[in-house]
């Protein structure tokens, strides 16, 4: 797959709210109620980190977002999200198994979660995660790596 992941500047921060608008904002709505536009903006300028957040571009077109927090013991994966245009074509599982092979050298686990509403819980399951407590809006969800 021709597939990348380059650090964001901050010329990419329309395009990463672009991009979780898409992928996010339906189960926003069903999880909350309501997508106001200018209060979503505001909050993922303000979660967007250029230590952490990275581009996924496929065949050089900005097609997503990963961001990811490292810590001693594992993981955070905070966002991975793709362009409704470019999901369920396998670009998604090869980034995850892309940080699945990382926890494995590095022996840490990796942790996420998920809205409750959102079918991506699915697909973290089919790749090994699994359920570690639950809210009725969010899904936590981690994969220990076995070394």
């Amino acid at each position: 797959m021709q597939i990348s992941l380059r650090p964001i500047s901050k010329v990419d921060f329309d395009f990463i709210y672009d991009v979780t608008k898409a992928a996010m904002k339906l189960y926003v709505e069903q999880t909350w109620g309501s997508w106001v536009d200018h209060e979503q903006r505001a909050r993922v300028s303000a979660t967007i980190d250029l230590s952490t957040h990275q581009i996924i571009e496929y065949k050089g077109k900005n097609i997503g977002c990963l961001a990811l927090e490292h810590y001693p013991s594992h993981i955070q994966l905070t966002k991975l999200y793709l362009l409704p245009d470019f999901q369920r074509l396998g670009i998604g599982t090869f980034v995850l198994r892309q940080l699945i092979a990382e926890a494995k050298q590095t022996s840490k686990s990796i942790q996420v979660r998920v809205l409750a509403v959102n079918p991506a819980r699915r697909f973290y399951e089919r790749e090994g995660f699994v359920v570690q407590a639950q809210t009725d809006e969010r899904i936590y969800m981690e994969y220990r790596s076995a070394g």
